[in-house]
């Protein structure tokens, strides 16, 4: 019995020696061939900006392997064959792995890990010798810079609304310095996802005004602001060489309706910049101070403070009163405009519809109706005001090509009306309405 228990012992024992040689020289094995695998695949991390240049390139220049998870998105944009926006499914990358083919080279794509803003970092794959990482970095980001820059239907310009979370759910130091930001016109945003139905040409800007300024009636004032803008934007090292800062700022003001907005979109989209539009009401200082930075990144670009009035009289913010708690001061504004930080490559424009109110830090009244009280943060004053007869004859000839003996009814009637030129749009736009209504009826007349 006891030789037969001291078998059983001296088993185990033996058993138990080559478990552990076994699991000795398994961890050895796997260290070995982890090593070898560590030596044959390339992992490269990418943050979450990195992300989107790498994941347009691929979709871009690589086959997508149907054998790995699928994630669509649903995004807003303009299709151009069609000239609206519409919703457009999309395939993006998803939290699973995606697997790419470059010629018969393979690359995956998988989810990393998440920060703590929920921003998911990822990582690329691929065999040692199939791909050089530097190289598959620089080609991508040389592929998104060349879009921005040499493409000709691949605008600059987009409009994007700066302004205050809404329902923000977070401790009061986020809620003071939290924006958001929403674009109406996209850039290469929307190519790190490929498209199930339209071509990448066939989404983002609405170029279907190549001459936007053209189809502005514009006074001689107004006219020669243009030109100055289009001396600004070429002249960089003009600027730089005589030490000047390349900015400049406009105060648009005139009664509503003259066509403030209208100027300042045509002037952005001829010169190709981005337009970050305020919402003041909503802004505290830090909210501001954090979004006109990040504004800057973009230069050249365009800042546009729309009917300041409604926010500013004088130095007084006329909404402080109110609901907001925190609310923006004159004096952060003026910071932002013109502070410490340089602001080349910066437009500046402000429109008002009462001049009177505006204080002579912002170009004011006191330096008259088209002198600034304010030269470099405030360059120029532009007086928006009702068409003349050579402006009401330029959008009668737009609007009512076809009518000609109707143009001098139509003027007149706007002269006598004093017509801003959203007023004589609209009589040019009722009267063409009338005339197409009339010859529709003479034509069915005809046939009846």
């Amino acid at each position: 019995m006891m030789e037969t228990n001291t078998t059983s012992i001296l088993a185990l024992v033996a058993a138990g020696s080559i478990v552990g040689v076994i699991v000795s020289f398994w961890s050895k094995i796997k260290s070995f061939f982890q090593s070898i695998s560590n030596y044959l695949v390339i992992t490269v991390s990418l943050d979450w900006r990195s992300t989107h240049i790498v994941s347009s390139y691929l979709f871009a220049h690589c086959k997508r392997s149907k054998f790995s998870s699928f994630c669509y998105h649903c995004l807003e944009l303009f299709v151009k064959p069609i000239r609206r926006k519409q919703y457009v499914p999309m395939e993006g990358l998803g939290n699973g792995t995606l697997l790419f083919w470059k010629g018969f080279r393979p690359l995956w794509i998988s989810s990393g890990r998440s920060d703590s803003e929920g921003s998911a970092d990822r990582k690329v794959v691929f065999i040692r010798w199939t791909f050089e990482a530097d190289k598959l970095i620089l080609d991508s980001f040389a592929y998104c810079n060349n879009l921005r820059a040499n493409d000709n239907d691949r605008k600059r310009f987009y409009v994007k609304h700066v302004t205050k979370p809404k329902n923000f759910d977070g401790d009061d130091q986020k809620r003071r310095t939290s924006y958001e930001s929403s674009d109406y016109n996209e850039d290469i945003s929307f190519r790190q996802y490929r498209p199930l139905k339209w071509d990448y040409a066939d989404l983002g800007t609405n170029a279907a005004i190549d001459d936007p300024v053209s189809v502005l009636c514009l006074s001689s004032d107004m006219q020669d602001a243009v030109e100055e803008a289009r001396f600004w934007i070429r002249s960089e090292d003009w600027y730089t060489t005589r030490g000047i800062p390349w900015k400049r700022g406009w105060l648009l003001w005139g009664s509503p309706g003259t066509g403030k907005t209208s100027l300042a979109r045509a002037i952005a989209q001829e010169l190709d910049l981005p337009v970050y539009s305020y919402d003041l009401a909503s802004m505290a200082n830090d909210t501001m101070l954090n979004a006109w930075s990040e504004m800057m990144t973009a230069a050249p670009c365009m800042a546009l403070i729309e009917d300041i009035d409604s926010v500013f009289a004088g130095r007084k913010n006329v909404l402080a009163a109110g609901k907001m708690k925190d609310s923006l001061t004159f004096d952060c504004l003026l910071n932002c405009i013109d502070g410490i930080e340089q602001c080349n490559g910066l437009f500046v424009v402000v429109t008002t519809n009462t001049i009177a109110s505006l204080d002579p830090a912002l170009g004011g009244s006191s330096g008259g109706e088209t002198s600034s009280a304010r030269p470099g943060r405030i360059d120029r004053l532009i007086k928006c005001g009702p068409l003349d007869k050579t402006g009401m004859f330029k959008m009668c000839k737009r609007i009512l090509p076809g009518s000609p003996a109707e143009w001098e009814q139509v003027i007149a009637s706007g002269l006598q009306a004093i017509d801003t030129p959203a007023q004589f749009q609209e009589r040019c736009a009722r009267a063409a309405f009338e005339l197409g209504n009339e010859r529709l009826k003479l034509k069915a007349k005809a046939q009846g």
